[in-house]
Formats: structure tokens, C-alpha cells, sequence
């Protein structure tokens, strides 16, 4: 009689990553830390940061749809940003709906501070994975290709 996988879940790949995802996190928490900064926040900010260079106006629902998190929490994380005062937010010129986000001068110098400590932190944790780093990238872009979900523009901002 075969074995199911739930038998033994550290056998199988959904747990394994699960393992190394929340190892991986906590080794960028502890890098974003002295920035009072969280993971999440991290990946907003540069997230807003690398959009802006693409259009002109950047919405909630565009930036969640980009790092693939949820428009809601998306937006609670956003006010906690507004708050620090490293990003703005504003009603859209032409959709009265959506939210608009802009890094503010401080915001933009968090991610000129934080991405090259986030680098390492990532070069650091993957750094066993060299020899197949080509390989790793190119299956976890196959991935999320395959089974990213898009983002939902039907929540209000």
C-alpha cells in the first residue's frame, strides 16, 4: 500500500518550502530590523519604487498585483507607510476609486538604504545554492508565471 504524502508532510515539497520560506524571512527581518522595517514594507517600498519608473500614476491595486500580495493587506501596510511618512497616498486623477502611491524622500532613501542590506541578506541565505542559482530562479519565475493570481481590481481603495 502506497504511503501518502500527508503521512510524512517533511517529505514533500510544499513543506520543505514552507520551511525554507519562513527561515528566509526571518533572516530578512532580522537585516530590515535596525531599519524599523518590516519584510513586507521592504517589498512596498521598492515595489513603488521600481513602478514609478514605468508610469507615471502607481495604484494600490497595481502594486499589489505587482508583488503579489493582497489588495486589502496591501493597503493596511500602506497607512502604516503613510504614518512613518516614507510614502503618500492620493486619490487618482481620473478614477475616483483607486489610491495613488508616491515615495516621499524619506521612503526613497529607505530602499537606497535597505535594498543593498536586503541583498546581502538574500546573497547570504542562498549562498549554498550557487552552483544551481540559474536553475533555482528560472523554476521559481516558472512559478509564479504559472500561479501568481491577479490582482483584484473589483476591492475599492
Amino acid at each position: 500500500m502506497a504511503t501518502f504524502i500527508a503521512d510524512y508532510p517533511d517529505v514533500g515539497f510544499g513543506y520543505s518550502f514552507w520551511q525554507v520560506t519562513l527561515l528566509w524571512q526571518r533572516q530578512v527581518a532580522r537585516a530590515l530590523q535596525a531599519y524599523e522595517l518590516t519584510h513586507v514594507q521592504f517589498i512596498l517600498l521598492a515595489g513603488i519604487k521600481h513602478l514609478t519608473r514605468l508610469y507615471d500614476d502607481v495604484t494600490q491595486v497595481q502594486l499589489a498585483g505587482y508583488v503579489n500580495t493582497d489588495v486589502m493587506m496591501t493597503s493596511k501596510v500602506l497607512s502604516t507607510l503613510e504614518q512613518k511618512r516614507l510614502i503618500v497616498r492620493m486619490p487618482h486623477l481620473t478614477d475616483t476609486r483607486a489610491k495613488t502611491v508616491k515615495l516621499l524622500k524619506a521612503g526613497d532613501d529607505m530602499v537606497g538604504q535597505t535594498m543593498p542590506i536586503v541583498a546581502e541578506a538574500d546573497r547570504h541565505f542562498f549562498k549554498i545554492l550557487q552552483l544551481n542559482e540559474a536553475t533555482f530562479q528560472y523554476g521559481l519565475r516558472k512559478l509564479l508565471q504559472k500561479h501568481a493570481m491577479p490582482a483584484d481590481t473589483t476591492t475599492v481603495e
